[in-house]
């Protein structure tokens, strides 16, 4: 009898374990999500987070495919430039991940079957297009103006595609551009989503005005991160390769660039730049470099600094903005033709102090369009004076439509002058709750 009641409870214990766990998972996929990093959600929430910390990046929008666990989630987002991708995230385990490293991009079109693969590392392809190393997720989306022309590219050479089975778990996997089929369920609105910001910035009666000046390095910090390489297409004149840079007001002239080659080099080692923009080249205005070889292409880098005129927007008087920048030029010697371009990105930005509520702190502008004026289209951070290691990272810069976070508190611009030297901040109530 005792045994009979024995078998009798392990019988009654293994069918309300099985309950539990047949139970707990219905459960988890009807409650709420309450944004925690663990549970049902946690996998999608911790993606989320990390997206929300992206540069330039805006979430508009989200799938599910629930069962018994959260299987596969979409995010339909837009970068800075206004373009629209869904990034899938299918049956993986610690996608989050995919933002510290990532092994390579896979990209579809919207209902299509087969796959682009982009791996990171060995092909440079991607690398060589925004001037710098791709590692993970941030840099792909970061970067993604540029990326997108290097994909459109691609499909019209129909390059080699895969199946399904084909792509790595390891990749991060994009739709481009964005399917948005009606059963999507919007995002709770984030600050830097609310409506408007991305469009204008509105007027208020209270803000504290910031005296901005222009740098190239500080000494002891400097920007860690930069727009991808803005592409000049250059044509042949002579025995040389030209194009023209367009920096500054539009009644400014174009700066002519012209690639040559020194007598002994059979690669483009000299840069002529026509920093004062009169029509010719002196002799400072001629750059020299030793072209190098990078994963089997040959580099030619540059550096230089192009003054820009601005009105100081305190003085009104005509002043120089010191457009600090890097060129450069790649070469295949493994291709027959290739497109011939001429890339550059910023080295400059904009820097202030101002008291907010009675802290110290510090103000960045930097830019991310890259033509000579300070305007929406750019970004802009906060730091405490006596921490300003952070204000030089990309992930804490915001665009300048949207507010920017000093501890618990936030602030966005009111105005800002063309010239970046001068901005007027006002304390900024996001009415979101922080989870």
């Amino acid at each position: 009898m005792k045994r009979k009641k024995i078998l009798l409870g392990v019988l009654l214990v293994g069918i309300l374990c099985l309950l539990i766990f047949s139970v707990c998972p219905i459960l988890s996929m009807l409650s709420p999500n309450f944004g925690s990093p663990f549970g049902y959600y946690g996998e999608f929430n911790k993606v989320k987070y990390r997206l929300w910390n992206v540069s330039g990046v805006k979430i508009l929008s989200y799938r599910q495919h629930k069962d018994l666990r959260l299987e596969d989630f979409w995010f339909t987002i837009q970068t800075d430039e206004g373009i629209k991708l869904d990034l899938a995230f299918f049956d993986h385990k610690k996608t989050y991940q995919l933002f510290d490293h990532s092994d390579g991009l896979a990209v579809q079109k919207p209902r299509g079957r087969n796959w682009i693969l982009y791996p990171f590392g060995p092909d440079e392809r991607l690398e060589s297009a925004i001037g710098r190393e791709i590692r993970n997720a941030v840099d792909v989306l970061e970067n993604f103006g540029r990326i997108a022309e290097v994909i459109e590219s691609d499909r019209q050479k129909r390059v080699p595609m895969t199946g399904w089975e084909g792509v790595p778990k390891s990749y991060l996997w994009i739709i481009f551009p964005a399917f948005s089929p009606q059963s999507i369920v919007s995002t709770k609105t984030k600050s830097s989503e609310l409506p408007g910001q991305e469009q204008h910035i509105e007027s208020f009666s209270k803000g504290v005005e910031v005296h901005l000046a222009p740098k190239t390095s500080n000494g002891k910090y400097s920007l860690n991160w930069s727009p991808y390489g803005k592409r000049h297409k250059l044509i042949e004149a002579g025995n040389g390769l030209e194009t023209k840079i367009y920096l500054g007001p539009n009644e400014l002239p174009p700066i002519l660039a012209r690639l040559e080659k020194s007598n002994d080099s059979k690669n483009y080692d000299i840069l002529k730049i026509d920093k004062n923009r009169n029509g010719s080249f002196e002799e400072n205005e001629v750059l020299e470099t030793k072209p190098r070889i990078r994963r089997e292409k040959i580099w030619s880098s540059f550096t230089t600094i192009i003054d820009i005129p601005v009105t100081d927007p305190w003085t009104g008087n005509s002043v120089f903005n010191p457009y600090s920048m890097s060129l450069w030029y790649v070469e295949d010697p493994k291709e027959e033709t290739q497109e011939k371009v001429l890339r550059f990105t910023r080295r400059w930005w904009l820097e202030g102090k101002v008291k907010l509520d009675e802290t110290d702190c510090l103000v960045l502008v930097s830019e991310m369009k890259m033509d000579g004026i300070i305007d929406k289209n750019d970004r802009w951070a906060l730091a405490h004076a006596n921490e300003p290691q952070p204000l030089y990272l990309s992930k804490n810069t915001q665009s300048i439509t949207q507010h920017a976070w000093l501890g618990n508190d936030a602030y966005r611009i009111k105005e800002i002058h063309p010239s970046g030297r001068k901005l007027t901040i006002e304390p900024y109530d996001p009415n979101i709750k922080t989870v």
